[in-house]
């Protein structure tokens, strides 16, 4: 039998270190920025921004794609349920793990 695709979110140790990072990273800048003055990010944060709308664009499109694909192969059953062929399956679940990832490294 042929060994499933590891996602980052299918182990707790992933988002909990990932909570921790941010947590600490939150404190680090929170102590590092209380005698400074403020940085001008605006520039940096709208292009920023329109990178994080054009990839959920993207992404989003990619997961209409798929699923339109699979509804056309295998039904609107297949859609909901899944169509169990690992190999649609696993590509299919892939697509939402981008976003999540993106909006983890994009709050970070």
């Amino acid at each position: 039998m042929e060994e499933a695709i590891w996602l980052p979110f299918s182990s707790p140790v992933v988002p909990f270190g990932a909570i921790a990072m941010y947590l600490v990273t939150i404190a680090v800048l929170h102590w590092w920025m209380k005698e400074r003055k403020p940085f001008q990010l605006r520039l940096l944060l709208a292009l920023h921004n329109f990178v994080l709308c054009a990839l959920s664009i993207m992404m989003s499109v990619g997961v209409f794609l798929r699923t339109v694909t699979i509804g056309l192969e295998y039904g609107p059953l297949a859609v909901y349920c899944g169509t169990w062929i690992d190999e649609v399956d696993e590509r299919t679940r892939l697509w939402p793990i981008v976003p999540k990832l993106l909006h983890l490294f994009s709050s970070y």
